[in-house]
């Protein structure tokens, strides 16, 4: 029997900026943009809606995805790479805004829509071709008046695999609903959509492309902990215990409880990870209360 362990990442081929999923491999990255207003009112009455820095490896697939949106949103963190030069070749509606946090620049994104109904999308993610059947199939008779948002899982890759135990999937998101209805809020610097109305699942699948490396991976977790310290609230006894416990309750969470040992090596791997993660977090919360004693 086969195991996550199994799951390869859907088929992707180069093209110009980056990779392209194979499911979308016939759109060529030179006339993708093209006609993208004169037929806009065959597209959905959908505001996609994407926040990117330097992803020029990724933006492309992930802009082909939605290109069945009417409106096609960028905002960008002033990439240093082709990242925006990619981004105009599918919309003029790109702009460049200094980064806040994850909330505060998808808030940002979502205010630029000029459609009732928002997707949001990070850069290195993409809409499979079932999923996006799935939001088409949604809005066949006009724009749904009984749901005022759509969730659906996301599979993410990382060292050659796909997910599917590890707290990693079905990893449900709520990324496509109405404007008036929900805002982005959640504790930095993980983001989610509050939603004031119903709520549909979706079957098909978001892919996430999150970590070329287990470096970059580490560079990730480097730079979460340290927000979490600076924004979390002063140290307590409590984190104490929190730091002796926890850090191993999570191996224990995310390796047996969540089933990571289905996804072979790799299911290991983030295992020890997401355990390492909660250790620098309240490390670092310590570390910030000894530079605050000194400062006194």
């Amino acid at each position: 029997m086969k195991t996550s362990n199994d799951t390869k990442p859907p088929g992707r081929i180069v093209g110009e900026g980056g990779n392209q999923p194979f499911g979308l491999k016939n759109r060529s990255l030179n006339t993708a943009h093209k006609g993208v207003n004169s037929t806009k009112m065959d597209k959905l009455p959908i505001s996609a809606c994407i926040v990117s820095l330097n992803e020029e490896k990724n933006i492309a697939a992930c802009l082909e995805s939605v290109r069945f949106c009417r409106e096609i949103i960028v905002v960008d963190s002033y990439s240093t790479d082709a990242t925006v030069q990619i981004a105009r070749r599918y919309t003029d509606r790109v702009f460049q805004h200094e980064w806040e946090g994850f909330r505060s620049q998808k808030n940002f994104a979502a205010g630029k829509a000029s459609y009732e109904w928002i997707l949001s999308i990070d850069s290195d993610e993409y809409l499979s071709p079932e999923l996006i059947d799935m939001i088409k199939s949604q809005f066949a008779d006009g724009a749904p008046e009984k749901w005022d948002g759509f969730k659906f899982p996301r599979r993410s890759f990382f060292l050659g695999k796909g997910f599917s135990h590890s707290g990693w999937y079905p990893d449900l998101k709520l990324r496509l609903f109405r404007k008036p209805k929900g805002y982005f809020g959640g504790k930095e610097p993980h983001d989610k959509v509050v939603l004031n109305g119903r709520v549909k699942k979706l079957k098909g699948e978001m892919y996430h492309y999150s970590y070329k490396t287990i470096s970059e991976q580490l560079a990730s977790i480097d730079r979460y902990s340290a927000i979490f310290a600076e924004r979390s609230r002063p140290w307590r006894a409590i984190d104490f215990f929190k730091l002796i416990f926890k850090a191993p309750y999570k191996f224990f969470e995310v390796y047996v409880l969540k089933r990571g040992f289905l996804d072979g090596l790799p299911g290991l791997i983030v295992a020890v990870s997401a355990t390492y993660y909660i250790y620098l977090r309240y490390a670092k919360l310590y570390e910030r209360s000894l530079r605050e004693r000194k400062s006194r």
